[in-house]
């Protein structure tokens, strides 16, 4: 499965960290647990010699302002979801998913706080639509997470270090997913926004979009046989982890290092302020 990972650009306990109750009234208590990204432009992709293809050419983008979930969707707050909805739980029937796979409605013990895995493009979206939420499109992801720090390689930067970020590194060391929030935030206030966990994106995956995309809420291809995934994950190697590194697969895809987070639109009202990227 760590092959898997790297070869595609990757591969009842209650959460103290954000609500995501399709019930809960009035915008603010809907975007509870949410950063704003206010409107702006920012540099999206990667030049020089270390950029991959389809990360080429960088071009300026602009986005409307948007929430962004603070931390990537944890095992708790999904077991609410698919206790409400009826949806089958996170399960692959193979050796390398016995770690992760639920029993009935219940995630593995001790393991409320991390984020889930073996959540499919398909469960992603619906969970997202359940919460009143969306995914984020590939310029919204990119945006938040460079935090303001326009042209740097990582979310905290142009180093990662062991204490931004679960990744390969750490797991050496360790060998497992972390419980969401263990890691120093990014200028923005937004957790493993590199490493833990990849997290799918709304848009369909091209290698060449960059070439024609749309400058002002670039939505991605109409079609396309992958969905993308950004963030790198808890079994990949630095350069993985980069804020314009594409991953992509079927929006079937179960694996072990990937999840996701949501993102609202925000008012018109609230759409301007200055740029984040």
């Amino acid at each position: 499965m760590l092959v898997l990972c790297l070869s595609l650009h990757a591969c009842s306990e209650q959460s103290g960290h954000q609500t995501n109750a399709p019930h809960a009234r009035g915008f603010s208590a809907r975007t509870h647990g949410m950063v704003f990204v206010p409107s702006g432009q920012f540099q999206m992709g990667a030049t020089g010699p270390n950029a991959l293809t389809d990360e080429q050419p960088a071009h300026t983008v602009y986005v409307s302002g948007f929430y962004i979930d603070r931390y990537e969707i944890s095992n708790a707050e999904y077991r609410r979801f698919i206790i409400a909805t009826d949806r089958a739980a996170p399960r692959v029937d193979a050796p390398w998913a016995d770690a992760y796979n639920w029993s009935g409605s219940d995630y593995p013990p001790g393991t409320g706080e991390h984020p889930v895995v073996l959540v499919s493009w398909h469960d992603a979206a619906a969970y997202a639509a359940w919460a009143g939420k969306r995914l984020p499109t590939e310029a919204e992801w990119e945006k938040a997470a460079r935090g303001g720090m326009n042209g740097k390689i990582f979310p905290n930067g142009d180093r990662l270090e062991l204490s931004h970020a679960n990744f390969f590194k750490s797991y050496l060391r360790t060998r497992k997913l972390r419980p969401i929030g263990s890691y120093e935030p990014n200028a923005l206030g937004l957790h493993d926004m590199a490493g833990n966990v990849w997290e799918w994106c709304q848009d369909w995956y091209a290698e060449d979009y960059y070439k024609n995309a749309e400058r002002i809420d670039p939505r991605g291809p109409a079609h396309g046989q992958y969905k993308v995934f950004r963030g790198g994950g808890w079994m990949n190697e630095a350069t993985f982890l980069r804020c314009a590194q594409r991953g992509k697969n079927s929006p079937d895809h179960r694996s072990p290092a990937l999840g996701f987070r949501c993102v609202r639109s925000a008012p018109q009202s609230e759409t301007r302020g200055g740029s984040a990227g």
